[in-house]
């Protein structure tokens, strides 16, 4: 089996209970959506929006979830401040960040990649949950950072 055939089934598997469960497109994307947390945004805010991509070659994949985008260029402090803070996986929630193109700004994304050439569903569910509580903790920590630099637009703001 591939990486792809390993992420369909465990796709599959933690969707089986929706009217139609999720699955990679022919791209090697697919995008799951769950309702926040209470007390993360405003009653009827966003839902949390976590992607899965496999990467090119199919070797691995990441999950990913958008927290903001760049409106304009970022000081050089901010740019330390990411990188540093992500140093510790246990200041992270074992997540990190990530900058990537997205349209016609920059996105700062919550990632995690999985390097391995396999994975079952019960592995793929665990990740996926430890990712999701990561992802939160992400989020307040953009939130934090938003205050102080005014090039972050944040997708899930108070």
């Amino acid at each position: 089996m591939t990486v792809k055939d390993d992420l369909n089934r465990a796709l599959a598997e933690l969707t089986r209970s929706r009217e139609t469960p999720v699955s990679l497109d022919e791209q090697g994307w697919a995008q799951l959506v769950l309702p926040m947390p209470p007390g993360m945004t405003k009653q009827g805010g966003p839902q949390l929006i976590i992607e899965v991509v496999l990467s090119k070659t199919g070797n691995y994949f990441t999950l990913l979830t958008p927290l903001a985008v760049l409106d304009g260029k970022p000081s050089a402090e901010f740019f330390q401040a990411l990188l540093y803070r992500q140093f510790s996986a246990d200041q992270v929630e074992g997540g990190g960040f990530g900058l990537g193109a997205g349209g016609e700004r920059d996105r700062l994304v919550a990632l995690c990649h999985w390097p391995l050439a396999a994975i079952t569903p019960e592995q793929f569910s665990a990740l996926f949950r430890n990712f999701v509580k990561a992802t939160l903790a992400l989020i307040r920590e953009v939130k934090e950072m938003a205050r102080r630099e005014p090039a972050l637009v944040l997708i899930y703001p108070d």
